[in-house]
């Protein structure tokens, strides 16, 4: 949205932002040495600790599928090399979010590479599914570098390869929100900035059923996929039942009301998680 960084109109778009008591939460689709050189900076003048970035560009956590995995990684590497000068003069972090493209062991591969005061985890905690982890072992085993978190729900209904992953309201799909939040609260003293993010209006298929689909899930022990799969088990609903408006090619006018609909629902239900943790202390 900002390709010109020199030409002020991003710093003047986050002053808008603050006139209205909002913030920008910066995010790269793909990670530029020489944009990010230019990024931090601003970041760090405006108030900002870190900039989201993701490594790759598929979903479902299909990494079989993709002949490239490798390289994609070892590209991120490089990438993330040239952007060490800027990270250490400007103390602004790489978050590297779980996009269903690379495991808990690739984030754990980047930090101990780079260290935790340069890397960190951007939690989408529905994405957790594609890195072959629920939502509560994915959390266990990094929770310390997480700083950042996208809040984000999905459905489960079955398919021939594995199971599809379907976009929903926060707190009608398959993730518990209210011991997620608290128990990130408590652990950052309330110090941890979450967005609300609703899934893709197409579902996302994972290929569990196949064989490759594990070979290529590096990290994960056996026990983890079996937690996993028995989740996904017990939460598998009709297709027909919680598909998208446009995935039902529905009129326009309705796909969009639907979708404000749900992000105003979403809001409400994690205000009001939020506001019970505040009440009970």
């Amino acid at each position: 949205y900002f390709a010109n960084i020199d030409d002020g109109s991003l710093e003047e778009y986050i002053e808008f932002l603050s006139s209205m008591n909002l913030r920008l939460i910066f995010a790269l689709e793909n990670l530029n040495s020489d944009y990010f050189s230019k990024l931090a900076p601003l970041v760090k003048k405006t108030g900002g600790t870190f900039i989201r970035v993701k490594v790759g560009d598929f979903y479902g956590g299909n990494r079989f599928c993709q002949p490239d995995y490798k390289e994609m990684k070892e590209k991120f590497i490089l990438d993330v090399q040239k952007c060490l000068p800027a990270i250490d003069k400007y103390r602004v972090k790489i978050m590297v979010e779980n996009h269903q493209d690379i495991t808990i062991n690739d984030l754990e591969i980047f930090i101990k590479k780079f260290g935790d005061n340069r890397i960190g985890v951007n939690w989408d905690i529905g994405n957790s599914f594609p890195t072959g982890e629920t939502t509560s072992s994915f959390l266990k085993k990094v929770d310390q570098y997480i700083g950042n978190i996208h809040l984000k729900d999905y459905r489960f209904s079955k398919t021939n390869n594995g199971y599809m992953m379907h976009r929903c309201i926060l707190g009608d799909g398959v993730v518990d929100f209210e011991n997620i939040i608290l128990y990130m609260m408590k652990m950052t003293n309330g110090n941890i900035p979450m967005t609300i993010e609703l899934g893709a209006l197409i579902g996302r298929e994972a290929m569990v059923n196949n064989p490759e689909y594990w070979l290529h899930t590096e990290g994960v022990e056996e026990s983890d996929k079996d937690t996993l799969i028995d989740f996904v088990n017990s939460h598998l609903e009709s297709e027909s039942d919680i598909i998208s408006e446009w995935e039902k090619k529905s009129d326009p006018k309705r796909i969009a009301d639907k979708e404000i609909d749900e992000v105003q629902i979403s809001v409400e239900h994690i205000k009001s998680i939020i506001n019970r943790s505040q009440s009970s202390k």
